[in-house]
């Protein structure tokens, strides 16, 4: 009976601790996660190119200068559709290479990749960024 009930305590503790690990795991996985405003701008730059990765336009929008957002948003249906098409058929790599940050401005260099089936292409690519409202935002690409 004791050796029951031994067995029964090492079970309840391995599932204890197992339990108290991934509550620690998944702690640690959200306060390592920035926030918009703590994002730096070469984060800000994967994030934009992740959203664009998944064909989510309307994420990718968000880390978007108020003018190119604008621009983003009034493009037609149409044209929307294709580069969700495009991207749902490719996929992007970026390689930060060199981030300049001064006051309220940025400057992010990278390698951008494209990859489209066998095919791939490389790049280096500059976004220049501004801060609106605490966060970073891309303003312009320079290809």
């Amino acid at each position: 009976m004791n050796l029951e009930k031994m067995k029964k305590n090492k079970k309840i503790l391995r599932i204890t601790t197992a339990i108290i690990a991934i509550i620690a795991i998944a702690g640690l996985l959200i306060t390592a996660t920035p926030t918009e405003e703590e994002k730096t701008p070469a984060q800000t730059v994967e994030t934009y190119i992740n959203a664009m990765n998944q064909a989510n336009l309307t994420q990718a929008e968000q880390y978007l200068t108020g003018e190119r957002a604008k621009a983003a948003e009034n493009a037609t249906e149409e044209q929307k559709q294709e580069v969700r098409e495009m991207m749902e058929e490719s996929t992007v790599r970026i390689d930060i290479l060199e981030e300049e940050i001064q006051e309220d401005q940025a400057t992010v260099k990278a390698n951008w990749t494209w990859i489209h089936g066998e095919y791939s292409e490389t790049t280096e690519r500059t976004y220049q960024l501004r801060k609106e409202q605490g966060k970073w935002k891309i303003a312009e690409i320079e290809y």
